[in-house]
């Protein structure tokens, strides 16, 4: 213990160095290097914890609010959930993330907020097939004429960097009311189909059917297959136009 002492001060005191060297030979590397590890581990001991950050292309799914964090416990509870860690309350401005499991036996991940004081709690539904920026091609809004001049279908024309010409595709929304992402579900399929197509060396087109999202006229049931026919027509004239697909 003196030994251990008497190498501290040296440490601390860099005057006693030449007298202390001479009897704690080999000790005081050491001993500084095992101050030095307490102290960096009490440092980090003290250092706040890294605030928690949702996946850019996961989506928020409100569930409830409670006053008080045990409130949240309780109300998941009830659902049934199993989680994998236990639940902490999140400091005052963060979320706190957790993973349960419920009697199906398939896994979500939840958030709870610390919002002023009150808890509010999202199911975290992620989809890591949607692309997130930035992306490795262009993207462009466009706009597109039809026969009838009250629907101008709006769009995203995607194609590869790099110049050239790519080959083109229009994709086609199926039946009822659709945008140019077709989502269902939370699952936008128009849009994931369009970023592979695009990462393989297509030029892609997708837009808003008519009467939904940014187009103009009528939609589903209004509209006809016929009407969806001609408007599809249009993209693909509109497609052939653009400089950097081939025509052929």
């Amino acid at each position: 213990m003196k030994k251990t002492l008497g190498i501290a001060n040296f440490a601390m005191r860099p005057s006693l160095e030449k007298s202390m060297r001479s009897k704690f030979r080999r000790f005081p590397i050491a001993a500084i290097v095992a101050i030095n590890g307490l102290v960096s581990m009490a440092a980090l001991a003290e250092a706040p914890r890294e605030p928690i950050q949702l996946q850019a292309n996961s989506i928020k799914r409100y569930l409830f609010s409670t006053a008080t964090f045990p409130e949240v416990q309780t109300e998941l509870n009830k659902w049934g959930l199993v989680f994998a860690d236990p639940m902490e309350s999140p400091p005052a401005g963060q979320i706190m993330r957790i993973k349960g499991t419920g009697a199906s036996g398939i896994s979500s991940h939840y958030v709870v907020e610390n919002v002023a004081g009150q808890f509010h709690v999202y199911n975290e539904r992620r989809r890591p097939q949607h692309p997130v920026s930035p992306l490795p091609y262009v993207q462009q809004d466009v706009v597109f004429n039809t026969p009838d001049p009250q629907v101008s279908p709006v769009g995203t024309l995607t194609y590869p960097t790099g110049g050239g010409t790519f080959p083109g595709v229009v994709l086609i929304a199926g039946s009822g009311a659709h945008t140019r992402d077709a989502g269902m579900s939370l699952h936008k399929t128009l849009l994931v189909l369009a970023d592979h197509l695009t990462r393989q060396g297509f030029a892609v087109l997708r837009y808003d059917k008519r009467g939904v999202g940014l187009t103009g006229g009528k939609p589903h049931p209004e509209s006809t297959t016929y009407d969806n026919a001609v408007d599809v027509l249009a993209a693909v004239r509109f497609l052939k136009r653009q400089a950097h697909v081939n025509p052929a």
